[in-house]
């Protein structure tokens, strides 16, 4: 094949794939089929070099003109890091696996709604470093389906743990699975559910109370000699083997942070690990208990529960954040009525109950002499007055 040959083959082909990469998905370029087997001359006059050279070129131009923006498409000016948007070409879409997992909200945003669709709306990531984060009824599943100690991650809202009480119910056969179960977890926050805490086994006292991913495992050595009633139950348990997260900023309580509430309220902002039954079972809600100073004589008066949202103390409390106050407990909870003496009111004895208050992210329970009513309580009207200098929804 002569110079002008192979010129012409040259121009030929590059026709015929300018008229492929039309269709909507360009084939990988064959840019070897077009110079292996070609009967190149030896020896080539200044002409036919110059015409090589210019085929070569024109072929490569071809290439980067056509082919690479039609592969990997041109991107948008506004496109946001890790969603980049191809403006023509194959639609890319960003991996979950390789996103970053601690991407949060903006500050302004409230955590009640995460716009991240790698994260659940309370915030808690979905997938971490590559693998997918159970939840609720889905993680209990995952265990009862599991048929070795192989590990997966678990994503809860943990409190503070009270103590098990195991002698106390005697030590019988159900001191390993009923007995060592965790009471203050839950799949929401502010809502403890038995049935996920029955089946954990995890040492949340560095992290709590907030939000937990963990790794886990069943098929414990620790738990195989249980009992033949319990048997099946104890293969199952969800064992920790670390805690791999345990929140940020989009968790994080909002409006009004922890510091924030205790500030207004003239409180440590260390949350109370005391389950008084104001402040037990407010699953991953900061609890800080008050008057701080012993004032009372070591008596509690009352609560300020910092939950993530106003989203999630609604879900806690319907009555209270509908409604600004109530005397309905949240979910879960009772009254918590009592009767007993408090020097702070009067001499006499006291029938106490719980009024609740809520603002933003912020419930706060107070307790009064149910005979006088809470208006006249001189907690109730502190802790108003406390409340309303925080930020609303």
């Amino acid at each position: 094949m002569d110079t002008g040959d192979f010129e012409r083959e040259l121009r030929n082909r590059m026709k015929a794939r300018a008229a492929e990469l039309d269709g909507s998905t360009p084939p990988a370029p064959r840019l070897t089929t077009l110079l292996v087997g070609v009967d190149r001359p030896r020896n080539r006059d200044r002409k036919g070099r110059f015409g090589l050279a210019f085929a070569l070129v024109g072929v490569a131009a071809l290439i980067l003109a056509v082919v690479v923006p039609r592969w990997f498409g041109t991107y948008s000016g506004d496109a946001q890091p890790g969603n980049v948007t191809p403006s023509v070409g194959l639609n890319i879409v960003s991996s979950p696996a390789v996103r970053n997992s601690t991407a949060s909200v903006p500050d302004t945003q409230s955590p009640s709604v995460s716009p991240d669709p790698l994260r659940y709306s309370d915030g808690i990531p979905r997938v971490w470093e590559g693998d997918p984060v159970l939840r609720g009824q889905a993680a209990i599943d995952a265990a009862n389906r599991s048929s070795d100690s192989a590990s997966f991650l678990v994503a809860f809202w943990a409190g503070i743990e009270g103590p098990h009480s195991c002698l106390a119910m005697g030590g019988n056969d159900n001191a390993l699975y009923v007995c060592g179960g965790m009471g203050n977890v839950g799949d929401q926050p502010g809502l403890v559910s038995g049935a996920l805490g029955m089946q954990l086994r995890v040492d949340t006292r560095a992290v709590a109370p907030g939000p937990v991913i963990a790794r886990v495992h069943t098929h414990d050595p620790s738990l195989m000699n249980c009992p033949i009633s319990y048997a099946d139950g104890c293969e199952h348990v969800m064992v920790g083997d670390r805690i791999v997260w345990s929140g940020d900023q989009a968790t994080a309580p909002y409006p009004t942070t922890v510091a924030q509430a205790a500030a207004a309220f003239g409180l440590p902002a260390k949350p109370s690990s005391v389950n008084v039954c104001m402040a037990a079972g407010f699953t991953g809600a900061p609890v800080l208990e008050f008057p701080s100073n012993g004032a009372s004589g070591g008596m509690v008066e009352g609560v300020v529960v910092v939950f993530p949202s106003a989203g999630a103390l609604a879900a806690a409390d319907p009555s209270a954040a509908a409604n600004g106050e109530s005397d309905v407990p949240p979910i879960g909870h009772s009254d918590c009525p009592h009767t007993g003496y408090d020097p702070l009111r009067s001499a006499g004895v006291s029938t106490f109950t719980v009024h609740w208050m809520a603002r933003g992210n912020i419930l706060v329970g107070v307790q009064y002499d149910s005979d006088l009513g809470s208006n006249a309580d001189p907690f109730v009207t502190q802790a108003r007055a406390s409340l309303s200098t925080l930020a609303g929804n």
